[in-house]
């Protein structure tokens, strides 16, 4: 009997019909179909005409005493008369005996072809001559090998006397929370919709899945890879995980990494492989990569996709700043949302069967921030919950101190040999701290090899004076990295950390305790996200570190990109929190210089919603954009470790709001009462006082904020202030409206534009168009810089040289010995004149420059490039040149943005706000730092005028 042949017995009807598609398919029938699990129907065509088959499945024994034949006889009749074709054939995998042959044909009135198993099992062969090697391939293998060593191993299973409860811990899974992110189709802003992880597994799309760090973006594509084998059923789909690292070390060829991982579990070669399975590549984080890495990987990803219909899945921490999804083509967008407060209290009720228990540590949790610091993995829950039972259920303050620790539970749990005894806590703790900080400084972040770090710490070792002989640490390294429960080993044979927060713990132990000539590293880079984690817990070693707060905050203030004002918030609200101990006067300055951050990170994303580059921003409505930001402060300054330093900061913002009413200072001061306000710490009074002592309930501005932003309970307080709020609102619902209705971008430059940063430096335009033509020609001659400088048209709607001579005029008043006001002036007739109008004196050499006496207050034209000095060669009311001029010609007349002015080679700028706004949103389409280079001078003479460090604008023409 022929094997093959036999096999094909064992196929389901599913499985049967899947190979008969395929082969129809290549015996050149169109159209097919199938209505029922057993009914394929397909076309061909004679000559002119299209002549129908049906082809019906059966998979039961049709030879012998024991065949169904009078009920197979009665499905193909009706399934002949259902299609009504020119042909009909039965196909089944098994062999049919003459008599049961004669029984069918003598019962039906249709001619009916019959392929039976040898004949199957002959095309099968034709056409796919490695088909029985891989259906002969135990799927259920390679599922264990997946689940069992592609997927990591949970680091607590290795802690020894902690394996029966870190079992019990690593098999809690808790559903994640994932959105799509969908285009709204009746405006230009999104849609969040709720999805499960099968539902990305059956997308037909390739996806790609955003989540911040620690949310479980690894851990979903491996359960996904895990449903899509539980879920298959007779569809054979091989899903290949693939990390950061085994990328790297595979020259980021995905081909050449997924080989490796299927190099002996899977028959074939890459090419026979694909051919004969459905792949889902699951590709871990590729954000850490150079950007001409990333782009190599996704048009590989890409490739595959188009050409060999390979679907993909690849997280990414950020869809909105980072350009992955740019590089991705027809793809679905997924968010992965950290763990909220039901998914924590579903782990921890899971954990220790008490929900009293559960309840008192996720509000200890809370309190002490510390649920919005740890990554909310499995990982980190499963060491709070295993901490938080050895402690007598009490926790710790810090984070440093939970780190503490589970350094002391996890190292102190590890027993072996007697030969090990001489290795101790200490001995231990320092092979840790020595590597995390190695990897970290100086092998930018990636794990030596297992060869690699046995060399590394035995030639340390051998350096020092030690007691242990050398051969002892060799054995002792393999069993530590096997053993300790903090490293892993990754791609079978790298040694990593098993979480990065280890990594940055013990990276600031080292620091702490052994190198702390390198303190002002961790001041240097605290807004860098792969170093701020390591100075928070380097602080929380001491608590009281006022030295190293001050470096911290003169640090941030030179911050002049997004990110980095971004991470300054981030950092200091959780470095204070380790500082709890320290001068709380400090605090306060610290908190007071975030909230500075705010406004700058607020200003900026109003330039980010003008540009109209991110979706998500494009139609955000101003209030909404300030309760965002507001929020993000929220969240990492919701501590009631921080009430002091808040407090202070308070009080101090108060006063000045009632002196000078300025929205801004509102703002900042809302954004405090809202943390105090909180379920959280649920203190009123702040928010009361705010109301009651001010005029913020004035500010229709402000009111629309409060009234969507705060938080209120059923409480009377809470009912009084709600009404209060309410009540200030609709007084004022012929602005507010305005405000709910129209998004950010139109509100840019109004009068309804009240919130900006307290930089010391504004500078003065002609227009609103000019103040975002400024804005981004800086941002990108400095490579995404954020101007030190903020900019304001003068006036809300006229604007011109003449409104903004008078600003400067009467700017004296409001102007203090640290602040500047430059009044920039267009190189025309108007400006010209307005400029000459002022009684200022000239500033040193410039003869472009004034400057009023005793007050830093400037009046600056335009300077000449040199390809305009024909422009100012004229008589005066024959001078056109504006800021529009510093573009070459080609691109104003693309544009129609001028029209001749009756000398040859001179372009006047057309008076039309709506031409200038259309030209404005082209500029800012512009990212090459050559397009803005004629902006130099201009530049220049503002940084002479105050003070600032000589910038490089050249540096990336």
């Amino acid at each position: 009997m022929n094997i093959k042949a036999n096999q094909l017995e064992t196929l389901s009807i599913l499985r049967l019909k899947e190979v008969v598609f395929s082969l129809l398919e290549k015996e050149g029938y169109k159209n097919l179909k199938s209505s029922t699990v057993n009914i394929i129907t397909g076309e061909t065509k004679e000559g002119l005409s299209v002549l129908t088959t049906t082809f019906y499945l059966y998979q039961k024994i049709l030879s012998g005493s024991n065949v169904e034949a009078k009920e197979l006889i009665e499905k193909l009749k009706l399934a002949h008369k259902a299609t009504n074709p020119n042909s009909m054939m039965l196909i089944s995998g098994f062999s049919i005996s003459k008599s049961v042959e004669s029984t069918i044909n003598g019962a039906i009135n249709f001619n009916l072809e019959i392929m039976q198993r040898e004949s199957l099992s002959d095309l099968i062969e034709s056409h796919f001559p490695n088909f029985w090697m891989y259906e002969n391939f135990d799927l259920v293998s390679y599922e264990k090998y997946f689940l069992e060593e592609m997927v990591e191993k949970s680091a607590l299973l290795n802690i020894q006397g902690l394996e029966a409860k870190a079992k019990k811990l690593i098999e809690i899974y808790v559903k994640p929370r994932i959105f799509e992110i969908k285009s709204d189709l009746e405006s230009n802003s999104t849609q969040l919709n709720r999805v499960q992880e099968i539902d990305i597994m059956k997308r037909t799309k390739s996806c790609v899945i955003e989540g911040d760090t620690g949310s479980g973006k690894s851990t979903l594509l491996k359960e996904i890879g895990r449903l899509q084998i539980e879920e298959q059923q007779e569809l054979k789909t091989l899903p290949i995980f693939i990390s950061p690292i085994l990328l790297f070390n595979s020259d980021f060829n995905i081909q050449a990494a997924s080989t490796k991982l299927l190099k002996d579990k899977v028959p074939g070669d890459w090419n026979e492989i694909i051919q004969s399975y459905n792949i889902l590549l699951l590709i871990d984080n590729i954000d850490d990569f150079e950007e001409k890495e990333q782009i190599n990987v996704v048009e590989q990803l890409n490739d595959l996709s188009k050409s060999k219909n390979i679907r993909y899945i690849l997280t990414t921490r950020s869809i909105k700043t980072g350009k992955i999804n740019s590089y991705c083509k027809d793809v679905s967008f997924f968010q992965l949302r950290k763990f909220n407060d039901t998914q924590i209290k579903e782990f921890t009720s899971r954990f220790f069967n008490d929900n009293g228990i559960s309840s008192n540590l996720i509000d200890a949790l809370e309190d002490h921030r510390i649920l919005e610091r740890l990554p909310l993995t499995p990982l980190s829950l499963s060491l709070i919950a295993l901490v938080y039972e050895k402690e007598n259920y009490e926790i710790p303050a810090t984070i440093s101190d939970i780190y503490d620790n589970f350094n002391q539970l996890i190292l102190g749990k590890i027993t072996a040999t007697k030969k090990f005894d001489i290795i101790d806590f200490n001995f231990r703790e320092r092979i840790l701290s020595i590597y995390a900080l190695e990897i970290l400084q100086n092998n930018n972040g990636r794990p030596f090899s297992k060869i690699n770090f046995v060399k590394f710490f035995k030639e340390y070792f051998e350096a020092k004076s030690s007691s242990v002989a050398t051969e002892v640490i060799e054995e002792f390294l393999h069993f530590f990295i096997d053993n300790s429960g903090i490293l892993k080993i990754e791609e079978e044979e790298y040694v990593n950390f098993s979480h990065k927060s280890f990594l940055e713990y013990y990276a600031s132990l080292e620091i702490f305790k052994h190198k702390r000539n390198l303190e002002k590293d961790l001041v240097d880079n605290f807004l860098d996200l792969n170093w701020q984690n390591v100075a928070i817990f380097f602080a929380g070693q001491s608590k009281d570190m006022p030295d190293f707060l001050r470096n911290i905050i003169e640090k941030i203030k030179e911050a002049s990109k997004l990110e980095e004002h971004n991470n300054a918030i981030l950092g200091l609200g959780y470095l204070l929190q380790a500082l709890y101990q320290t001068d709380n006067k400090l605090r306060e300055e610290a908190v007071l210089l975030s909230l500075n951050q705010s406004l700058i990170l607020h200003e900026w994303y109003k330039k980010i919603i003008s540009d109209g580059d991110i979706l998500l921003f494009k139609k955000m409505r101003l209030p909404a954009l300030s309760i965002f930001n507001m929020y993000y402060f929220y969240l990492n300054f919701l501590s009631s470790t921080l009430s002091e330093p808040l407090s202070l900061a308070f009080n101090r913002l108060l006063e000045k709001y009632k002196e000078e009413g300025e929205t801004s200072t509102g703002y900042q001061l809302l954004t405090i009462a809202a943390i105090f306000h909180s379920k959280r710490i649920s203190n009123s009074q702040y928010l009361q006082k705010l109301l009651d002592e001010t005029s913020i309930l004035k500010d229709p501005y402000l009111v629309t904020v409060a009234e969507f932003a705060l938080y209120f309970n059923s409480s009377s307080d809470h009912k009084d202030i709600k009404q209060q709020l309410g009540k200030a609102y609709l007084k004022m619902k012929n602005v507010t409206k305005d405000l709910i209705k129209l998004p950010a971008n139109r509100l840019r430059f109004s009068n309804l534009d009240l919130i900006e940063s307290n930089k010391k430096i504004t500078l003065i335009t002609e227009g609103s168009t000019d103040a975002e033509i400024l804005e981004h020609a800086f941002t990108i001659l400095t490579n995404n810089k954020i101007p030190y400088w903020k900019v304001k048209p003068a006036g809300n709607k006229s604007g011109g040289a003449k409104e903004v001579k008078f600003i400067l005029d009467k700017a004296k008043p409001l102007a203090l010995d640290n602040t500047f006001v430059i009044g920039l002036f267009d190189h025309d007739t108007e400006g010209i004149n307005q400029f000459d109008g002022l009684q200022f004196d000239f500033y040193k050499d410039y003869k472009r420059v004034k400057k009023m006496k005793d007050a830093n207050i400037y009046g600056l034209k335009l300077p000449i490039p040199k390809f305009r000095e024909l422009y100012v060669k004229q008589e005066r009311e024959h001078f056109y040149l504006a800021i529009e001029h510093y573009f070459d010609d080609e691109i104003l007349l693309n544009y129609e943005l001028v029209k001749p002015s009756g000398i040859p080679g001179l372009y006047k700028i057309k008076d039309s706000s709506g031409l200038k706004t259309k030209f404005s949103k082209y500029i800012k389409s512009l990212k090459k730092a050559e397009y803005f280079r004629h902006f130099i001078p201009l530049f220049q003479t503002i940084d002479d005028i105050t003070g600032v460090e000589e910038i490089d604008y050249q540096q990336y023409i």
